[in-house]
């Protein structure tokens, strides 16, 4: 089994990757999110998106929510994705769906 813990931050995800790497394959991957709050086309490279499709469980650590959500549209096969953070509860809502 791979994990993948995708952050946007340094300073999220270090003890669930320390503890996740204890039993499993894992990979802590650093991504550049947008600044702004609102985004009207996000477009994640393709070679992140490659990349990240080789694991069988993602953890994201990502603030901004556009950015989440993209991760979640363009990864949805793979086994499971756990998201770590987010604002508010209208994004927990639309992530449920």
């Amino acid at each position: 089994m791979k994990v993948a813990i995708v952050r946007d931050e340094s300073s999220f995800g270090e003890k669930s990757y320390e503890t996740i790497k204890q039993g499993f394959k894992t990979e802590l991957i650093d991504i550049e999110s947008p600044s702004e709050i609102f985004i009207d086309k996000l477009i994640l490279d393709k070679k992140i998106i490659t990349h990240l499709s080789r694991f069988d469980i993602i953890v994201t650590y990502i603030k901004q929510a556009d950015m989440t959500l993209e991760i979640v549209e363009k990864l949805h096969k793979v086994s499971w994705i756990i998201i770590g953070i987010w604002r508010g509860k209208g994004f927990k809502t639309v992530i449920k769906i």
